[in-house]
């Protein structure tokens, strides 16, 4: 699944490519310095994405880095993915806990209300909100 660069936080940073002015007595390289020399990738780095990301993530990274590609190493899936898991959690938690308050404020008195009314309004839109 390949997601567009516009998602990318990167985006607006210059790119290498961009022409650049180059003061007198200094021309353009032909080759990068990241470009020169063997290429090692070392074990902490296939351990780390051993154990984090998983074998699918680190073989697209390695390949990233074997091909010298400028392309960037952002998941941009995985956060989504926690963060829309951590508001359906949240929003499950609130309904039920809600709903869990409606069947016990049958027993709160009516002098409770009388002294609050602010909370029986409050009340009542929230368990209608909730279907409780």
């Amino acid at each position: 699944m390949k997601l567009p660069n516009t998602l990318s936080k990167l985006i607006d940073v210059d790119l290498e490519d961009e022409e650049i002015d180059l003061p007198n007595g200094i021309e353009k390289p032909n080759s990068l310095i990241k470009n020169a020399g063997p290429l090692k990738i070392e074990p902490k780095v296939w351990l780390a994405n051993e154990r984090l990301w998983g074998y699918f993530i680190f073989n697209k990274r390695r390949d990233i880095i074997m091909e010298r590609s400028s392309r960037h190493l952002d998941n941009v899936l995985g956060p989504l993915i926690v963060a829309v898991g951590l508001m359906v959690g949240l929003i499950v938690n609130f309904i039920f806990g809600w709903r869990a308050i409606a069947n016990q404020v049958s027993a709160l008195s009516d002098d409770f209300y009388l002294n609050n009314p602010l909370h029986k309004d409050i009340h009542e839109f929230v368990f209608k909100l909730v279907g409780a």
